[in-house]
């Protein structure tokens, strides 16, 4: 790993860190890893897809799907309403009964029950979390937050003093490390799992439309609350908009430090705009 020179500022930002990932430990030392621990990496070309709820999902044709089935996918909040399995469904929050409804709907139509991965923080606490939690069950983490006052090298200090050395060398799959949002923390927990070829299908940051709104007549997407009919994409879709790191400049980070490690996406058409930043990378690794 590259180390990167830091002054106070930054090296007061690791203090905060490293307490606040100390407290969320704590928090959480007496919680049962097994569930996460079934999704660990068996090989060094094992695959895990991160899937968002970008309208590039409905391009996905046989190929795709199945090299997708044959890894571990996890889903992103409403990406789990896609007309597929997964092992893994992030869960943020679940702020009303319409999502709920859709959400649970869902579930029960795959042909097998997925692990709900939640973030435990009090904002995100709801009744609707409540009785998802008493039917499926949840794997409850909690977020330890990163100070880096938007200051990308400070963040690039952080990330090699601090966080990597726990997501690579000392995972602790109890907790997670707050940067860009739901696609950041999915894949330093596919880091800390041991996977090295993550993939992106349906993570389209902004450039399509949710995927139900392109076959509307597949979806329950007409008892969706109203945040989820919007057109309008939503700042995860975005990829972090103004925030340091943005995604891009999270992947490029994990991509300068961590040897072997490779992003691609599922995106036969090109719609998604991570594809062009990944396919740029790949050529300038060659």
């Amino acid at each position: 790993m590259t180390d990167h020179p830091a002054g106070l500022a930054a090296r007061v930002h690791l203090l905060l860190t490293s307490m606040r990932y100390a407290a969320a430990v704590r928090a959480t030392r007496d919680q049962d890893c097994t569930p996460l621990e079934r999704l660990r990496a068996r090989t060094s070309k094992s695959v895990f897809t991160i899937v968002g709820p970008g309208a590039t999902i409905n391009d996905l044709g046989h190929a795709e799907r199945a090299v997708m089935a044959a890894g571990v996918t996890a889903a992103v909040n409403m990406a789990a309403l896609a007309s597929m399995d997964f092992d893994l469904c992030s869960l943020e929050a679940m702020t009303n009964r319409a999502d709920h409804h859709a959400y649970r709907v869902s579930l029960l139509a795959k042909s097998r029950l997925p692990l709900l991965w939640f973030q435990d923080r009090a904002r995100h606490a709801s009744p609707f979390v409540d009785e998802l939690d008493q039917e499926f069950g949840l794997y409850r983490y909690r977020r330890a937050s990163v100070s880096i006052e938007r200051d990308l090298g400070t963040f690039r200090f952080i990330l090699n003093r601090f966080m990597l050395p726990r997501v690579l060398e000392r995972p602790n799959l109890r907790v997670s490390f707050a940067l860009t949002g739901s696609i950041a923390r999915l894949t330093l927990l596919a880091l800390s799992l041991g996977y090295r070829d993550i993939r992106f299908a349906g993570v389209d940051l902004g450039s399509t439309a949710y995927f139900w709104l392109e076959r509307p007549q597949e979806m329950v997407a007409s008892e969706l609350s109203a945040e989820y009919q919007r057109m309008s994409p939503g700042a995860l879709r975005m990829g972090g908009g103004g925030s340091v790191p943005n995604l891009f400049e999270f992947l490029q980070a994990l991509l300068d430090e961590v040897p072997g490690l490779q992003f691609q996406t599922f995106d036969p058409r090109g719609r998604s705009r991570l594809t062009p930043f990944l396919y740029q990378q790949s050529r300038y690794k060659q």
